[in-house]
């Protein structure tokens, strides 16, 4: 711990949406293959499966309860769930189907009797290679439809049923947790691209429509986050060790904390914008190139660049608090005449 002050952070945990999304067994990804699997599923019975799971998840809802205009959808056929920017309808039909992500029977034959060995391996190597595995969901998915709108329901497997490679959702979280683990282990920077404008043309700036993306996209929390936080940091050991020959033998003989705070005075860094912890020292996020800047300056103007500075904020605080001024006076014996 680095008995840092810092005030107390509020910002919006998008935590629960990828629990309600993706934890199984009951997230949306996993009850979606759940349902892929089971002999007599259809997008009704997957939308009644999340329903009753997460009836209570705050970020889950029913298109009723969630006042939504211009969705004739009954609550059966869909669900809502809340995401950071804003809550979004999903019509259940047709999730069944695309989550399998076969190829059509016809499609199929084609692929098969082409004359070309490379074609025809894309299909036949595919497939043993799944059945090798033994992974993937071992059903078929017909075009039956049912009653209520374009709802599909899949045939039974039974014994015959060819296996189907590894479903839609199964490989997005798949690549998503590969993703996160990359991530992990670097120091990424992000681009977000913002759309300024709806007429398409350059040099056009629509300030709501900006400021709406920046909103739903979370960059705004992000850089209340930064301007809040301290995310650039330095051990006292390495600026002592890096500075000790330039500045003078008393300076160099305190405390690493000490050197530390008085080498910070060759720096523009005023109070609040840095934080002594107990073995390094803490900057703001405006203040990431402080440590560059010193870095790359020379050591024999370190020492110069500190009296300077000391110079200039000594004048300041006469400046703003000024020594009283004395009334000089005058004493003196009267003489009587």
């Amino acid at each position: 711990m680095q008995s840092l002050e810092v005030p107390t952070l509020d910002y919006p945990d998008n935590a629960k949406v990828i629990e309600l999304l993706e934890k199984r067994p009951t997230g949306i990804f996993p009850a979606l293959d759940g349902q892929c699997k089971m002999p007599k599923a259809t997008d009704l019975t997957f939308a009644a499966a999340l329903h009753k799971a997460h009836k209570e998840q705050p970020h889950f809802s029913t298109l009723s309860t969630a006042h939504m205009k211009g969705h004739k959808l009954r609550d059966e056929e869909c669900f809502v769930v809340r995401h950071y920017a804003a809550d979004v309808c999903y019509a259940a039909a047709g999730f069944l189907e695309k989550n399998s992500d076969a190829l059509s029977p016809e499609f199929e034959l084609k692929l098969r009797a082409s004359s070309r060995p490379f074609v025809r391996q894309l299909v036949t190597g595919a497939a043993a290679k799944v059945s090798a595995d033994g992974k993937g969901m071992m059903t078929n998915r017909g075009a039956v439809h049912a009653s209520s709108g374009n709802l599909t329901r899949r045939k039974s497997g039974g014994q015959g049923a060819k296996p189907l490679q590894t479903s839609v959702s199964a490989k997005f979280l798949k690549g998503l947790t590969q993703l996160m683990k990359e991530i992990a282990t670097t120091h990424p920077y992000f681009v977000r691209c913002i759309k300024p404008n709806q007429v398409l043309k350059p040099g056009v700036f629509n300030a709501a429509m900006i400021l709406r993306q920046l909103q739903c996209s979370g960059t705004v929390e992000c850089v209340k986050l930064m301007q809040s936080g301290y995310p650039n940091r330095a051990p006292y050991a390495d600026l002592q060790s890096r500075f000790r020959t330039a500045l003078p033998a008393e300076m160099s003989a305190r405390s690493p904390k000490d050197f530390v705070k008085e080498l910070l005075l060759a720096t523009d860094c005023q109070p609040g914008e840095f934080q002594m912890g107990q073995d390094m020292v803490f900057f703001k996020g405006s203040k990431g190139a402080v440590l560059q800047e010193l870095m790359l300056t020379p050591k024999e103007d370190i020492a110069a660049k500190i009296v300077t500075n000391l110079k200039v904020q000594l004048l300041r605080l006469l400046t703003l608090n000024p020594a009283p001024t004395l009334t000089p006076t005058l004493s003196f014996t009267p003489t009587l005449s």
